[in-house]
């Protein structure tokens, strides 16, 4: 192995050293017909010539011309590497590119290693050497680039050795993109949101009980049946065993979500209604109960759309989520039963009823994908109720309760995987009533009739009220906590100025030729966004909203520090950092306006008054 790639091997690839160094060669470098080295694998006791025994730097050239935008991407993942011609070759047109090297045989790997010098790629430009997953050096970053600008490229001869490694890597590789891409999206799409829930919501949540704090649920429902309705197509085939189960008082019926339309269109009254999305939307979820003024308790998340709260009927009963930064360090200072984020509210829903040691967890109407095409149950006029398979692009198969194939998606998978992860955390027993639902594993398929005369045999069990109580919260206390906020934002704005002016001269000097001040107005840089990223305001209100932004600036923090040409190093801390300050001044704004209208609500003047 060559000296180079020895040292940056055990430097910052050392799984990937330890797995090559050890490899006893079984391989041949041999001339090929243009004089230049050719690789021959021995493999399962056939020799397999790796590159073209003709001329591999043509062959190498036309592979180059074959991958997909090249030219308009950073980081390029290649799947095989052989000698490294194909690299020399990218280097050449691209020498700013970016490389994620796989190669999946260690018998390549090894030859590659004696014949290519790694240090050929600048050292903050080769990303990875791997040979298998577990070797892989720091995978968000990996994944990262591969979302924001990357192609991927498979050497045909790896194909040929090796597709059954090479399809593992890029179904994991596949995978954790779309949870990436899932948790990106879901993070651009309601940082905003989640965080002015929070603050206009703030009254609401001191003003009413906390689910696990204040009210008798916890001691209700522990060891008690709830059935959990949720608004897949299956629902309508079970209403009338849902009067029945509702008449007898067999069993707690909690809806969630658009479910509850389903039962109020049934004459079903549910026994609590279990809500947390964050979107303006929800508000259609409520919107009946509103007209009809119906006293269905309503339990939400702190972070839920503050439309739906707005005039709501029935009694409202909070519990934290994770996603809120404000109510949860300034209404309490009891950090215990946060509830997690999950892709839908009967995951919620269902992690909470498992904290509260519920016996029998009973899902109905939790298809998690398509029954003749149909989503939703029926009753919810706000809603699609069929959708067009035509494009089977947009779907997936999956089996459900009964093993057979059945239609589903993407966003349907992340639901039932966070519904099957929670699950295997808790003892709660969790059956799945679900006609034509997606099986979800660690849960046992019982009709709900037979649910009925097997477990929920006795009448009157329910009972009335395990939702009232009052909020327990120490007022002057919350008014001091949140006195602190506000003045924290005084302090937090002024430093942000002081940034914006050091910025403003960096990039001035920078477009006049000067740089001889650019170190010391880096440090000054430092020591002020030190401060401002310490600050109760950021850190409970800016870094929530800003959380994409901030996690981009964060994983790229280092390519300032890393470069040490005064030039380049100013010319990327202006590509790094200066989105980063104009998303923060943008919310700086913003958040000033949702606090006026927290402070102008009745809500805010009757609590804080």
């Amino acid at each position: 192995m060559l000296a180079n790639n020895i040292k940056i091997l055990k430097k910052r690839f050392s799984k990937t050293y330890t797995s090559v160094s050890s490899v006893e060669p079984h391989y041949k470098i041999i001339p090929s017909k243009s004089g230049e080295p050719t690789l021959v694998i021995n493999q399962n006791e056939k020799m397999i010539s790796y590159h073209s025994r003709y001329n591999p730097i043509d062959e190498a050239e036309k592979f180059i011309e074959s991958i997909n935008e090249l030219n308009n991407v950073n980081h390029v993942l290649l799947i095989g590497v052989g000698l490294g011609y194909h690299i020399k070759g990218i280097l050449r047109k691209y020498p700013n590119m970016q490389f994620s090297i796989f190669e999946p045989n260690l018998q390549v790997l090894h030859a590659f290693l004696n014949f290519f010098d790694l240090s050929e790629i600048k050292e903050k430009n080769l990303i990875n050497v791997f040979h298998s997953l577990e070797d892989i050096v720091n995978i968000e970053k990996l994944l990262r680039l591969v979302i924001k600008s990357s192609t991927m490229a498979i050497f045909p001869t790896a194909l040929r050795m090796d597709k059954e490694k090479i399809e593992q890597v890029i179904f994991y590789i596949k995978d954790q993109l779309n949870d990436k891409k899932f948790n990106l999206l879901t993070d651009v799409t309601f940082q905003m949101r989640w965080t002015q829930n929070s603050i206009l919501n703030l009254a609401e949540v001191v003003q009413t009980p906390n689910l696990f704090l204040h009210t008798k649920a916890v001691s209700y429902l522990k060891g008690a049946s709830v059935i959990l309705v949720s608004a897949g197509p299956s629902l309508d085939l079970e209403i009338e065993n849902l009067k029945k189960i509702k008449k007898d008082r067999s069993a707690y019926i909690f809806a969630v979500g658009s479910a509850v339309n389903t039962l109020i269109a049934n004459e079903i009254m549910p026994d609590a209604l279990f809500s947390y999305d964050p979107t303006e939307k929800n508000a259609n979820v409520v919107q009946k109960i509103k007209e009809l003024q119906l006293p269905i308790p309503l339990i939400f998340g702190s972070s839920i759309g503050y439309e739906v709260l707005q005039n709501y009927p029935g009694p409202k009963v909070h519990f934290f989520m994770n996603q809120d930064s404000i109510s949860t360090n300034i209404v309490s200072s009891e950090q215990s039963n946060i509830v997690a984020d999950a892709p839908s509210v009967a995951a919620v829903t269902l992690n909470i009823l498992c904290q509260m040691d519920v016996r029998h967890i009973i899902l109905v109407g939790q298809n998690l994908g398509l029954v003749n095409r149909m989503v939703y149950s029926s009753g919810i006029e706000y809603a699609t109720q069929s959708v067009d398979t035509t494009d089977s692009s947009s779907y997936i198969e999956t089996s459900d309760v009964l093993g057979n194939t059945m239609l589903t998606t993407n966003g349907f998978m992340q639901m039932k995987e966070a519904m099957e992860g929670i699950i295997a955390y808790y003892p709660s027993k969790v059956i799945n009533t679900t006609f034509g639902g997606a099986h979800i594993n660690n849960t046992e398929y019982i009709t709900l009739s037979d649910v009925m005369e097997t477990i929920l045999t006795k009448t009157d069990v329910v009972a009335n009220d395990i939702f009232s109580g009052k909020t327990g919260y120490k007022i002057d206390e919350v008014k001091e906590r949140y006195s602190e906020l506000e003045n924290s934002f005084d302090v937090l704005y002024s430093t942000f100025e002081k940034l914006l002016k050091i910025h403003a001269e960096i990039v001035n000097s920078f477009e006049k030729g000067i740089i001889s001040k650019s170190e010391n107005l880096f440090v000054q840089f430092d020591n002020n966004f030190s401060k401002v990223e310490q600050s109760v305001f950021f850190l409970r209100v800016i870094a929530p909203i800003t959380r994409a932004q901030y996690k981009e600036l964060v994983a790229r923090s280092y390519e300032v520090n890393y470069e040490k040409v005064p030039r380049k190093k100013i010319d990327k801390f202006i590509e790094v950092y200066t989105p980063y300050l104009r998303a923060m001044y943008v919310t700086l704004i913003q958040v000033q306006d949702i606090f006026g209208q927290l402070k102008n609500s009745i809500t805010y003047k009757e609590v804080f008054k």
